[in-house]
């Protein structure tokens, strides 16, 4: 009975719900926004991940070398392969030690969380827009109450699914005083899911460019092919694009025979392998011994490498639907697209000018092929896409997000 008062009771519930939260997040919202910011803009950034670090890397990066800016990273422990938080620190807090000077544990050695909020920060940035990655501390409706929230997304928005994600998902960007849109697409849409609060002036919604794509404009284009990259997508369910993995993994393996003397790199979704496993496409063992394969075949593997040194060093990229190939189509080089069935936006539209679509690993082989032999016929076109139409505004993206802060009061 009580279950069944539940079931019924929860889809009216359920608006109400949401309305108190939005209106909670309202109100904190303008609140800080009456706080003036600092005459030096002390900026947190919180982080967990080196993998995903080229997004925001920019931005701190650029503040650390103005006088005006005092920015800090709070670190995070990594979540688990099962998404679940850690109290552990592993990998990144050696990452992100070896980097940078100004860093503060989000945890102490008692496991106690770092209250924030007597640090007084004008702005946080978040790597990533999901709160179950943080301490509840530290999650953005705690946040909220006490400085400006800022997000940069963690990856280039491709497809037209980004409002029904960002809707499963209000419990993070309803908290958010600064979003800096990467695209004209995502920030339609997420003025249309803020418009009251947009067009109250309470949430700024910018589109001021992708700071991570200055980085990649500057990488140069490599005169022949010494490194290819794959990048298989983690997941087969269609609404996050698919995968092909299971499909093109010993055809990777193979052009090791092909081409003896190119470097080979594979670039895994951090989560392919755990979910190979859930979804019964391989055994743990099926696993291990397609990693000795790679290893065997002198195949590197850079699972855990911050996405920009992978896509630095690759001359041809092969991968599924995925942000990493709008940020390694500025570097000019050739992308190879194995094709998904997911909507893509008029933003991606416009790169799949400039890019080779494979619909099979036939298709890969034989781009690869030409593309060796230096037959890129793409090349210009991407030249064109990158320095015109859609991408011309992410010129000096950088400069822009900071200069935007130092004057938002």
């Amino acid at each position: 009975m009580i279950n069944h008062m539940k079931k019924y009771l929860k889809p009216i519930l359920k608006p109400i719900i949401e309305n108190i939260r939005d209106k909670r997040a309202t109100h904190y919202i303008k609140k800080v926004s009456r706080k003036s910011i600092h005459q030096v803009v002390k900026v947190a950034f919180i982080v967990f991940e080196p993998e995903s670090w080229d997004k925001l890397q920019p931005v701190y990066e650029a503040m650390a070398e103005r006088k005006n800016f005092e920015p800090w990273l709070i670190v995070v422990p990594s979540y688990d392969n099962n998404l679940s938080l850690e109290k552990t620190y592993g990998y990144e807090k050696k990452f992100f030690e070896e980097k940078y000077n100004n860093i503060i544990l989000a945890y102490d050695k008692n496991g106690n969380v770092v209250e924030m909020e007597q640090l007084g920060f004008d702005y946080v940035f978040y790597q990533d827009p999901y709160n179950v990655h943080y301490p509840k501390e530290i999650c953005s409706k705690s946040v909220v109450k006490y400085s400006k929230i800022c997000y940069i997304p963690y990856g280039y928005t491709i497809s037209t699914n980004f409002s029904d994600l960002l809707l499963q998902n209000k419990d993070f960007f309803r908290n958010v005083s600064v979003f800096f849109a990467e695209s004209a697409s995502v920030r339609d849409v997420m003025r249309e899911v803020f418009g009251k609060n947009y067009n109250r002036g309470i949430q700024k919604i910018q589109e001021l460019g992708y700071p991570p794509f200055e980085r990649y404009e500057n990488m140069k284009d490599s005169a022949q092919v010494a490194t290819i990259a794959w990048a298989p997508r983690w997941s087969y369910d269609e609404k996050v694009g698919g995968s092909h993995f299971f499909e093109y993994k010993d055809g990777f393996v193979s052009l090791r025979k092909t081409y003896p003397e190119i470097n080979l790199i594979f670039r895994p979704h951090p989560m392919l392998f755990a979910n190979m496993i859930n979804i019964k496409k391989m055994t743990r063992q099926e696993v291990d011994d397609y990693k000795e394969l790679l290893k065997m075949n002198n195949i590197i593997t850079m699972d855990k490498d911050p996405i920009n040194a992978v896509l630095g060093d690759a001359d041809i990229l092969i991968s599924d639907i995925s942000s990493v190939i709008p940020s390694y189509f500025m570097t000019g080089r050739p992308v190879i697209y194995c094709k998904s069935s997911l909507e893509v936006n008029n933003e991606f539209k416009e790169l799949l000018e400039g890019i080779y679509i494979a619909n099979s690993w036939e298709d890969v082989e034989t781009y690869v092929s030409e593309i060796t032999a230096g037959n890129d016929y793409l090349k210009e076109k991407r030249k064109k896409i990158i320095n015109n139409g859609l991408f011309s505004i992410h010129k000096n993206s950088t400069a822009k997000v900071l200069e935007y802060l130092k004057k938002d009061n």
